[in-house]
């Protein structure tokens, strides 16, 4: 697409830490920038993108303690907290595919998601997106990222893949049976990209993202791809069933999904 505008956008010439703190909804993210030091780091040339709390989501309980006195180990627990929400490099987050990981400083991934047409990043809600700094983005989101303490990427197994596959595919079933052609294909999409994120291991997420990424840009018309990227998704399910023993045993099922057309 291409929008025709009526003047030129200069680049910004503030930093991420002069945009955070002209921002009267961060006043208290300032406050933690400055005790955790990370305040240099978005201040200088390097480029970095933040997930930027508004003030009220540091309202809840096992914050208080840290804003309140936030010195000695409380300051490298806000440090920890932060870290979470700092990226390194730009990362655009308005019209994202509908799931990207990314990795923090803090070491740990989050995930930028799109269901229902709502942006979130790990859960929380993304309030305004992609604010420009000289030195990268703000995106203002309306609570604090919690430490993910997810499975641990090594640690996924097949039955954890086809778990998820089912899952998928009875989801979207039912939304492509109410006749909600464009939700089911979108939600394959985000979830092809987040199975083969997750379980890329165990079977050929090759062929998954070819079918989806031409599913999130529609050829056709929506019932088509929500259908031809479900056949997508049986066919990963299929491979991640294979070769495995008493996979009714371990799964627990009793009788065979219904997933439907």
């Amino acid at each position: 697409m291409i929008h025709v505008i009526d003047s030129v956008n200069p680049p910004s010439e503030l930093s991420l830490l002069e945009i955070i703190v002209k921002d009267k909804r961060l006043s208290r993210l300032v406050k933690l920038l400055e005790v955790s030091g990370l305040n240099l780091a978005l201040s200088d040339s390097s480029n970095y993108t933040i997930f930027a709390p508004v003030d009220e989501a540091w309202d809840q309980e096992v914050y208080k303690d840290l804003i309140a006195n936030p010195t000695g180990k409380n300051k490298e627990i806000i440090f920890g907290i932060l870290s979470r929400h700092v990226i390194t490099g730009k990362h655009i987050s308005k019209n994202p595919i509908g799931y990207q990981k990314l990795r923090t400083i803090h070491g740990s991934p989050i995930y930028l998601t799109v269901d229902n047409d709502v942006t979130r990043i790990q859960g929380n809600k993304i309030i305004e997106s992609d604010k420009e700094a000289f030195n990268g983005l703000i995106n203002i989101i309306d609570s604090v990222i919690e430490d993910p303490m997810e499975l641990p990427e090594k640690d996924r197994t097949k039955i954890d893949g086809i778990r998820f596959a089912r899952q998928a595919l009875i989801d979207a079933s039912k939304l492509y049976n109410k006749r909600m052609y464009e939700k089911a294909w979108k939600l394959y999409a985000r979830r092809g990209y987040e199975l083969a994120d997750k379980y890329k291991k165990f079977f050929n997420s090759g062929t998954l993202i070819r079918t989806i990424a031409e599913s999130t840009d529609p050829f056709q018309e929506f019932a088509d791809n929500a259908w031809v990227s479900r056949n997508a998704f049986l066919r990963a399910l299929q491979q991640l069933e294979s070769g495995e023993d008493k996979i009714e045993d371990l799964l627990q099922i009793n009788g065979e999904p219904e997933f439907g057309r």
